[in-house]
C-alpha cells in the first residue's frame, strides 16, 4: 500500500467522516461542513464519491479554484482510487478554444450516455451551471459507435460528420476537423487525445487507427469509438436557418434604433459584423454566433443542472462567495452589455442565457446537497452541522533541525509521520544522519514514512495521529499537478528546408541559378505521364525539372523578393557567380577553422558524471519531461562532461521549459564546487529566476545570491566579496554582472537568459569568461548571427518545441487601427475578468493614448509604464498591475521582458509596423500564459503605405501562432531582412545571389574540405525510363502534400527510408496505385544504382543502357549466363557502359528488367 492510500483509507475510517456518510445516507437535507482545508476537501470529496457510488458535483466560486482542484484530484486519483471518474465541466468563457471545449463536451457526453453503473465527480465553476443549454430534445448530443465490421456507407459518415459540427479541411491537425480520401476518412473527435484514422472496405469499416497530427502516421489499432458531436449545440438546418432570420430581424430593429440616435458608424459597424457572422453559420466556418445567442435558435433552453443524475450529491464550495461571484457576474454582464451594445458591438437579448441566484439555488436543493466551510463560524447546536478535527502543521521555512525535533516528540506518542516531497531522497538522507529510522512499508502507529508522492498541504488529524507533512511545511512551497498530457505539434522545426513553396516564391536551382517556382506540371513526353516542376527565370523563360530532381531545389533567403534578380538561362551567368562566391566563401572558412581551432585548443573543466545529489533534484520536478527537454538535457551534460569548453544555443519559447534545463546545469557546475553567472536582461526577470532557483534548490547548501537594484549597495558589496572569496555559488543579475569590480573565485558555467535582448559591447565583455568557462545561452528568438553561427556548426543548438500543457496558441489579428476593434477587442477582456496590455511606443503622446482609452472605458482601471519613469514608481505600477489593480496597461515595449501575467489575455500593439519581427514575437509572448484563449490585435497604420519589409513581417508574426514558433520566426527573419548584416557588405553581395541556403551549404562544404572530413560524393543518376510515374490528384489532392512526397523521395538515399516513405503512404492515402508504385520503383532503382557507381539509366522498348562511373567487375560467363536467362544479349560497348538489348513493349516490364540487372547481374 502507497503512503497516499494509507492516508485516503486512514480519513475514510475516521469517526468524522463515518457520520457524515450515515447523514448523506440518511438524506438528512442539507448538510454543513466546517473546517474544510484544500487538503481535507480532496480526501473528503474523494471519499464520499468512492464510497457511497454516487455522482458528486462540486462547484467553486471560480475558474482558478476549479482548474487548481481538478489538477490535484486528477493527478491523485490513481493513489486513492484506480477508477476515480473526474469530469471538468469548465465555465463557457473561452469555448472556442480546443481544450475548453472538449472538457465541456465530454461532460454533455456522460451525462447523456446511458450508464446506470457511473457515478463521476464533476467539478465546476459556478458560472457552468449559470448558462442555459438547448434542451436535449433540441441539441443531439448523442454519439455513433464505429467499429471494424460496422456496415457504414462512407458517404453517410461524411454527411453525419458535417451535420455534427465537424470541419472540412485537408488534412486534420486539430479538434474537431475531419477529411476524406477515397476510401479514408481522418476525425479529430474533440473528446479524444488524438485523431483516428477509418478505413473502409466498401461499406464496410474494416480498420480503426490513431495516428499522430504532427506526422501524420498511424500509431496504434483501437477496437472501437464513440463519436460524439464536434460542437457544444448542434442544430438542424431549419432550425438554423430560422435562428438566422431571428437574428436578422433582430439586427434590423437594432440597427435602426442606433441611427435614430444618431450612431451611424455604431450601426455600420454592428450591421456589417453580424451579416458575416450569419453567412459564416450558414457556410459552417463559424459556429459563433450559435454559442452566443442560442435564444435566437431554439425554442427551449433549460439549466445545466438538469443534465444531472437524480441520484448526485451536490457540494458548494462557500456558498456566500458562491453568490457574491454570481451577482458580481451578472451585474457585470448586464453593465458591459449595455455599454457594449450602445458601441454597436453586440445585439440585445444576452441576459436571456443565464439563471438568477434564486433560479439557480431554487435548482440546486433538489439534490442533497453539502455546503463547505473552511471556517468554523457555526453554532455547535446548529442541525445539520460537522466539523473537521484537523490542525494546521507548524511551518519549518528549510530548518531540517526543527523538523526533527518535531518528529521526535511526536514519535514519542506512537504518531504515523508521512512527509511527501519531491525531494523524498534528500529528506530520508537528512533524517537518517539524524538517527531517524525510515520505514518503507505501510504506513502504521510510531513510524516516519518518506515519499515521492505528492500532496497540496500537510495536516494533522490528532483523533488518528497522523501527521501529514509536504513541501509545502518544510520548504515553505508546494504544488500538485496533474499528469502532463502530450499534447500534439503541428510540425516539425528543421533548421534549412525547402519549406512551404507557394506559386510564386523565389528558389535556387544549383545549376541554372534563381528562379520563380509556378507549379507543379504533368507534361506527357513521348507518350509517358510525369510531373515535373516548372521554374520561370529572367525573359520569362521557363525550365521544366523532373520531380526526382526536386533535392536541387532550395527556398531563396536573401533579400526582397521584388529586388531579387532572376538568372538568365543559356548563359554562363550563373557558373561565374557560383565560382566567384565559391572563392569568397573558402576565405571564410578558413576563419571558422581558427574558430574551431580556438574551441579545440582551450581544454575546460571535465566535469563528472551525475552524483546522486544531482538525480535526488531532477527527481524533484514535478512534470514529466518532454522529449526536447530530455535530449536538450543530455546534449548539455555531454558538453559539461567533455574536454572542450561549451557553447551552446538553446531556443524554444517561453514557458517551454528552457529554465529546467539551466537549472540542472547549474547544479551540476555548483555540485562540483564550480560558480555560476546567470546573465539576464531585467532586474525583474532576475528576481523571477532568483525564486525559481532558491525554490528548487532549497534543501540543498548551495549559496544562491542576486546582483539588482533590489539590493542594497551594501548588500551588492557581501555579494560581490563573496564571489570573490567562493562563498557565493551562484549570481543571477544583470548588467550589473559585467562590471569590473565582478570576480569570480572558480567559476564554471555561464547561462545568459534571452540572448537577443543583449548588445555586441555587452557580449565583447564576455569573450574573456566565454574562453574558459562553459556557455549555455537561452532564447526564444535566436538572433540571425547566433542563427546563422549554429547553422553552419560554429556553435551547437537545441531546439524545445514541445508547449507546456493545456497552452493555446495566441490568436493574432493583423488589422488597420480601427477604434471600433479596439472596443471590442478591451470590452471583451474586461468582460470575462481579464487585463489588457495596450501598446503605444511613444513616450511623448502616452498620456494622451491613456486618456482617449480611459474616454472609450470609464469604468476601467488605467494606468501607464514606461522606461522614462523614475525606477521606483515603474517597479510599483508593474506590481500592482500584476496584483490585479489595474485593469489596462498602457506601455511601451518595457513588458517585453518581465513577471509572468496569467490573468493578463489580450495585447494590443499601435503601430505594429514599426517594430521588428523577432520584438512582435516577444511582446505576443506576454500573453497566453494561462490556460486562457488569449488575443493579440495588431493595428497598422491606415494612412500609410507599408514598406515591403514591414508589411512581410506583419503578415509573418499572424501566420506563425503555433506554439513553438520561435525557431521558425528566426528563420523567416532572415528570409524577409536577408542574411547581409550577418557577415558584412561583400558576403551580403553574395548571399543576395546565390540565397542563404546555398550559401550556407557552400560554407559548410568548404569548411569539411579543410577540416578532412567531406568525402567524395558522385550526384545521384539520371533515370531515363519511359514509365508513366506521378502522384495523381485523386490519390494526393493537396499540391504542397505531393510537393512534400516529391521532394522526399528525390532525396531518398535508403532502403529503410524509402519504406517508411511508402509504409506512410499507403497509412495516409490508401493502396498505392500502379504510376505511384512506378514512382517507388525509379526511387528504389537509384538507390541501387548509386551503390553501384552509376551515372545513367536510359531504357526504350528494345535497349537498356547503363553508363557507370568507373568499370564495373562482370565477368564474360556472367554476362552469357545473363543474357540466356533473360532472352536477350548483355554486353559492355566500352570499359563503362553496359548495354542490355531485349524487346520489351510493356512499360512495367521493362521497369522489372532495369531492376533485375542491376540485383542479378550487378550483384
Amino acid at each position: 500500500m502507497t503512503p497516499l492510500k494509507g492516508i485516503f483509507n486512514i480519513f475514510s475510517q475516521s469517526d468524522n467522516f463515518i457520520g457524515i456518510l450515515k447523514s448523506i445516507r440518511e438524506e438528512k437535507g442539507n448538510i454543513k461542513i466546517y473546517g474544510v482545508s484544500r487538503a481535507i476537501k480532496l480526501l473528503l470529496l474523494s471519499a464520499i464519491n468512492i464510497t457511497l457510488k454516487r455522482p458528486l458535483v462540486y462547484i467553486a466560486s471560480n475558474q482558478y479554484q476549479v482548474s487548481q482542484f481538478v489538477d490535484e484530484i486528477r493527478s491523485l486519483a490513481p493513489a486513492f482510487f484506480s477508477n476515480l471518474d473526474v469530469i471538468f465541466f469548465p465555465d463557457y468563457e473561452g469555448v472556442d478554444d480546443p481544450y475548453t471545449a472538449a472538457e465541456r463536451l465530454k461532460f454533455f457526453s456522460a451525462m447523456f450516455e446511458d450508464k446506470s453503473d457511473s457515478y463521476p465527480l464533476i467539478v465546476a465553476p459556478v458560472k457552468s451551471f449559470l448558462r442555459l443549454l438547448p434542451s436535449p430534445k433540441e441539441a443531439d448530443f448523442s454519439t455513433v459507435n464505429i467499429a471494424p465490421g460496422a456496415v457504414l456507407p462512407i458517404e453517410k459518415t461524411v454527411r453525419k460528420l458535417l451535420n455534427m459540427g465537424f470541419k472540412k479541411t485537408d488534412l486534420v491537425v486539430s479538434p474537431g476537423e475531419f477529411t476524406q480520401r477515397g476510401g479514408i476518412v481522418d476525425v479529430f473527435p474533440p473528446t479524444l487525445m488524438r485523431p483516428v484514422r477509418i478505413e473502409w472496405w466498401g461499406d464496410e469499416v474494416e480498420e480503426l487507427r490513431e495516428f499522430d497530427p504532427s506526422t501524420q502516421r498511424s500509431l496504434q489499432n483501437i477496437n472501437s469509438m464513440n463519436l460524439g458531436p464536434a460542437r457544444e449545440f448542434i442544430c438542424n438546418l431549419p432550425l438554423l436557418e430560422q435562428g438566422v432570420e431571428r437574428v436578422k430581424r433582430s439586427l434590423r430593429e437594432r440597427v435602426s434604433q442606433l441611427k435614430r440616435e444618431k450612431k451611424h458608424d455604431e450601426a455600420e459597424f454592428l450591421e456589417e459584423k453580424f451579416l458575416h457572422k450569419t453567412d459564416a453559420l450558414l457556410d459552417g466556418t463559424d459556429y459563433s454566433l450559435l454559442l452566443e445567442y442560442p435564444n435566437f435558435f431554439f425554442h427551449s433552453l433549460v439549466p445545466a443542472c438538469d443534465c444531472l443524475p437524480e441520484n448526485s450529491i451536490v457540494s458548494m464550495d462557500e456558498p456566500a462567495q458562491l453568490r457574491e461571484e454570481i451577482s458580481s457576474f451578472l451585474s457585470g454582464e448586464k453593465e458591459m452589455d449595455f455599454f457594449r451594445s450602445e458601441q454597436g458591438l453586440v445585439l440585445p437579448r444576452r441576459d436571456e442565457v443565464y439563471l438568477k441566484w434564486d433560479d439557480f439555488i431554487d435548482k440546486i436543493n433538489s439534490f442533497q446537497t453539502l455546503e463547505l466551510y473552511m471556517s468554523d463560524t457555526s453554532s455547535e447546536y446548529e442541525t445539520g452541522r460537522f466539523a473537521m478535527s484537523w490542525e494546521a502543521p507548524e511551518r519549518f521555512k528549510g530548518q531540517i533541525k526543527l523538523l526533527i525535533k518535531k518528529i521526535d516528540e511526536l514519535l514519542i506518542n506512537r504518531n504515523l509521520i508521512v512527509i511527501l516531497s519531491r525531494y523524498a531522497g534528500r529528506i530520508a538522507e537528512m533524517l537518517t544522519e539524524a538517527g531517524v529510522e525510515i520505514g518503507l512499508e505501510e504506513p502504521e502507529e510510531g513510524r516516519v514514512v518518506v515519499s515521492r508522492e505528492q500532496f497540496p498541504e500537510g495536516f494533522y488529524l490528532s483523533s488518528e495521529k497522523l501527521l501529514v507533512l509536504t513541501d509545502l511545511e518544510i520548504f515553505g512551497k508546494g504544488t500538485v499537478t496533474a499528469e502532463r498530457k502530450q499534447k500534439f505539434k503541428k510540425h516539425s522545426s528543421t533548421p534549412v528546408s525547402l519549406g512551404d513553396l507557394n506559386t510564386g516564391d523565389i528558389v535556387v536551382h544549383e545549376e541554372h541559378g534563381v528562379g520563380r517556382y509556378h507549379g507543379i506540371e504533368r507534361l506527357v513526353v513521348e507518350g509517358v505521364s510525369r510531373d515535373f516542376i516548372s521554374l520561370i527565370f529572367a525573359k520569362e523563360d521557363k525550365l521544366y525539372i523532373p520531380v526526382e530532381q526536386l533535392y536541387k531545389i532550395t527556398k531563396y533567403i536573401g533579400g526582397s523578393d521584388e529586388t531579387t534578380r532572376l538568372s538568365r538561362l543559356g548563359t554562363a551567368e550563373w557558373k561565374k557567380v557560383r565560382r566567384k562566391v565559391a572563392k569568397s566563401v573558402q576565405d571564410m572558412a578558413e576563419d571558422l577553422i581558427k574558430l574551431y581551432a580556438v574551441r579545440q585548443a582551450i581544454e575546460g573543466y571535465i566535469f563528472p558524471s551525475d552524483t546522486e545529489w544531482q538525480k535526488q533534484m531532477e527527481d524533484s520536478f514535478i512534470y514529466d519531461l518532454t522529449d526536447d527537454q530530455k535530449k536538450v538535457i543530455t546534449d548539455v551534460k555531454h558538453d559539461m562532461e567533455s574536454k572542450n569548453t561549451m557553447d551552446r544555443l538553446i531556443c524554444g519559447d517561453v514557458g517551454y521549459g528552457k529554465t529546467e534545463v539551466a537549472i540542472r546545469a547549474a547544479f551540476k557546475a555548483m555540485d562540483t564546487g564550480k560558480q555560476v553567472l546567470m546573465l539576464v536582461p531585467t532586474t525583474v526577470l532576475a528576481q523571477q529566476h532568483y525564486n525559481t532557483l532558491t525554490d528548487r534548490l532549497a534543501p540543498y547548501p548551495f549559496i544562491i545570491e542576486m546582483l539588482s537594484r533590489f539590493k542594497s549597495p551594501k548588500e551588492q558589496k557581501e555579494v560581490v566579496q563573496g564571489l570573490k572569496d567562493g562563498t557565493v555559488d551562484m549570481v543571477i543579475g544583470t548588467h550589473r554582472l559585467l562590471q569590473k569590480d565582478i570576480k569570480l573565485s572558480d567559476p564554471g558555467l555561464l547561462i545568459i537568459d534571452e540572448e537577443q535582448r543583449f548588445g555586441v559591447a555587452h557580449k565583447e565583455k564576455l569573450k574573456h569568461l566565454r574562453e574558459t568557462v562553459d556557455v549555455l545561452t537561452l532564447t526564444a528568438t535566436p538572433i540571425p548571427r547566433t542563427l546563422y553561427m549554429s547553422l553552419v556548426g560554429a556553435r551547437d543548438i537545441s531546439i524545445i518545441e514541445t508547449p507546456p500543457e493545456d497552452r493555446l496558441p495566441v490568436k493574432t489579428y493583423l488589422l488597420k487601427r480601427s477604434e471600433k476593434i479596439i472596443k471590442e477587442a478591451i470590452s471583451r477582456e474586461l468582460a470575462r475578468g481579464g487585463q489588457i496590455f495596450y501598446l503605444h511606443n511613444k513616450v511623448e503622446t502616452i498620456t494622451s493614448e491613456a486618456s482617449y482609452i480611459k474616454s472609450l472605458f470609464p469604468q476601467a482601471r488605467v494606468t501607464v509604464g514606461h522606461g522614462q519613469m523614475d525606477e521606483g514608481e515603474l517597479e510599483q505600477i508593474m506590481l500592482d498591475f500584476v496584483g490585479g489593480q489595474y485593469d489596462i496597461l498602457i506601455c511601451t515595449t518595457i513588458i517585453e521582458s518581465g513577471l509572468d501575467i496569467p490573468n493578463a489575455n489580450t495585447l494590443i500593439v499601435n503601430h505594429a509596423e514599426r517594430f521588428g519581427l523577432s520584438q512582435l514575437y516577444q511582446l505576443r509572448g506576454r500573453v497566453g500564459r494561462s490556460t486562457k484563449q488569449a488575443y493579440a490585435y495588431l493595428f497598422y497604420d491606415p494612412d500609410r503605405t507599408l514598406s515591403d519589409q514591414a508589411f512581410k513581417r506583419l503578415e509573418a508574426i499572424s501566420e506563425l501562432t503555433d506554439l513553438g514558433s520561435g525557431y521558425q520566426i528566426a528563420m523567416k527573419d532572415l528570409e524577409i531582412r536577408g542574411a547581409g548584416n550577418l557577415l558584412g557588405a561583400e558576403q551580403h553581395g553574395f548571399i543576395s545571389q546565390i540565397g542563404f541556403e546555398l550559401y550556407c551549404q557552400l560554407l559548410s562544404d568548404a569548411v569539411a574540405e579543410l577540416k578532412g572530413e567531406k568525402k567524395r560524393t558522385l550526384p545521384p543518376p539520371v533515370l531515363e525510363i519511359p514509365v508513366d510515374s506521378y502522384i495523381p490528384d485523386a490519390y494526393i489532392s493537396h499540391k504542397k502534400q505531393q510537393l512534400a512526397f516529391y521532394k522526399r523521395l528525390s532525396k531518398v538515399s535508403a532502403y529503410n527510408e524509402l519504406s517508411d516513405i511508402c509504409s506512410e503512404m499507403e497509412d495516409r492515402f490508401g493502396k498505392l496505385p500502379k504510376v505511384v508504385d512506378n514512382l517507388v520503383n525509379l526511387a528504389r532503382i537509384k538507390i541501387m544504382a548509386m551503390e553501384k557507381k552509376i551515372e545513367r539509366i536510359k531504357a526504350t522498348g528494345s535497349q537498356i543502357t547503363y553508363d557507370f562511373y568507373e568499370k564495373p567487375d562482370v565477368s564474360k560467363r556472367k554476362l552469357r549466363d545473363f543474357s540466356e536467362e533473360i532472352e536477350g544479349k548483355a554486353s559492355f560497348s566500352s570499359d563503362t557502359q553496359l548495354v542490355i538489348k531485349k524487346e520489351i513493349r510493356d512499360p512495367e516490364g521493362l521497369l522489372e528488367l532495369v531492376e533485375e540487372v542491376l540485383v542479378l547481374l550487378l550483384e
